[in-house]
């Protein structure tokens, strides 16, 4: 498969089965994709890293580091159409936000 077709896959299949969820508590994002099946979900880690749950119902691939979840979005973006609008808010939101900052206790103080 031509790098665009799968990119097109994905996208189409996250705006059909995936959310952008607005953590308000913690100013972040995160990216989930729900599916019966769990070796789609293996194309999204593959590519972007994150985690796989499963439970009874549903397997889940979720993402929620801020750069991680900038990068996914920016990638799908051109070939997004449900969830356009809504990647576009949360990449601009993102951007405002600027940088990690790295806590006090993993620099060591």
């Amino acid at each position: 498969m031509v790098e665009t077709e799968i990119l097109s896959y994905l996208a189409g299949f996250f705006d059909g089965e995936g959310n952008i969820f607005r953590c308000k508590t913690q100013k972040s994002y995160r990216i989930t994709v729900c599916q019966n099946q769990p070796e789609v979900l293996n194309l999204y880690t593959e590519r972007w890293g994150g985690t796989v749950y499963s439970n009874r119902q549903c397997h889940y691939w979720v993402i929620s580091k801020r750069s991680s979840v900038q990068e996914f979005l920016t990638t799908l973006y051109p070939y997004l159409v449900v969830k356009k609008d809504k990647a576009e808010e949360a990449l601009q939101e993102i951007k405002i936000m600027g940088p990690v900052l790295r806590s006090r206790a993993s620099r060591g103080l």
